[in-house]
């Protein structure tokens, strides 16, 4: 629903590196808040707890998902009690690698992270302080 496509909640996790952060919420997918673009700007690989097709927004938007390293059909999944569950057991699968796979994994998401880091510059736009009505 458009309601569902306004509200966007990040995971607790920043990625595979096991940094906990906390979770907010985007009130209007239009602007991307900062727990999401955090991990791309940072090069991390993120999984998003959120209301269903936050990940197509994304790559609608220019950005890469991991699709290719790990199951995200939880994107589609209507019923919240079922998506929860789906993006527990994909966290779950995740912990459960060795840490020498997880190195593994992210050397090859290099090549997303960086497309992401570069749309994530792209499309950052810094204020125009002169065109304002408090500019002297």
């Amino acid at each position: 629903s458009r309601r569902q496509r306004q509200m966007c909640i990040r995971d607790r996790r920043k990625g595979i590196d096991n940094k906990p952060s906390d979770p907010s919420i985007i009130v209007n997918l239009q602007v991307l808040c900062e727990k999401v673009l955090q991990p791309i700007q940072y090069m991390k690989p993120f999984i998003l707890l959120a209301p269903p097709h936050c990940l197509k927004y994304l790559k609608e938007s220019g950005y890469q998902t991991f699709d290719q390293f790990w199951d995200e059909s939880y994107d589609t999944i209507e019923d919240h009690g079922e998506r929860l569950k789906t993006i527990l057991e994909l966290i779950k699968s995740i912990l459960d690698k060795p840490i020498s796979e997880l190195h593994t994994l992210y050397d090859q998401m290099l090549p997303i992270l960086e497309h992401n880091r570069k749309t994530y510059l792209e499309l950052t736009v810094s204020p125009n302080f002169d065109d304002t009505e408090y500019h002297a």
